[in-house]
């Protein structure tokens, strides 16, 4: 769902029904582009399936936190969430049944018009005194470690003056 409806509403889905609902409207999706799809469509179709089966192989509790807090773990699915794409696109270009390809239409619009948009929000970088922290750091005496806060906070790095 990210790809169509941006990460925050994807993230807020809640229930098994509408998780399962969309999971198995995915898969009849890249089914048929698999089945019927051109040559590269296919290939790309069956890479991100590859890639989504391998980031979600680890069962392991602190891998599926971090996999399913936003946006953390939205780098994993970047492959399969182009696939998504591309079938849509592909959808829309060759179906001639009409209740798909105007669902293909409209989960492109919206993916356009609200997922992109939302998705490039990107924070303000705050202001570290960077100048200052480093005019600190050169009169500082050998051995000392100075700590400098980095972008996005709370990154740091930990620098020994020789």
């Amino acid at each position: 769902m990210p790809p169509i409806v941006g990460i925050g509403p994807a993230a807020s889905l809640s229930g098994n029904a509408a998780i399962v609902a969309i999971g198995a409207l995915g898969m009849a999706g890249a089914y048929v582009a698999v089945r019927s799809g051109p040559p590269p469509l296919r290939l790309f179709v069956l890479f991100g399936s590859g890639m989504l089966a391998l980031a979600l192989i680890d069962p392991l509790a602190s891998t599926w936190g971090m996999l399913a807090a936003a946006p953390d773990g939205e780098r994993y699915f970047v492959i399969p969430q182009l696939a998504v794409l591309a079938t849509l696109v592909w959808t829309i270009g060759t179906r001639r049944a009409r209740l798909l390809r105007s669902g293909a239409i409209a989960a492109v619009a919206v993916a356009l018009l609200v997922a992109m948009p939302a998705g490039w929000d990107y924070p303000v970088f705050i202001s570290t005194d960077f100048s200052t922290q480093a005019e600190r750091f050169a009169r500082a005496k050998p051995g000392t470690i100075a700590i400098l806060p980095l972008n996005p906070l709370p990154w740091h790095m930990a620098l020994v003056r020789h």
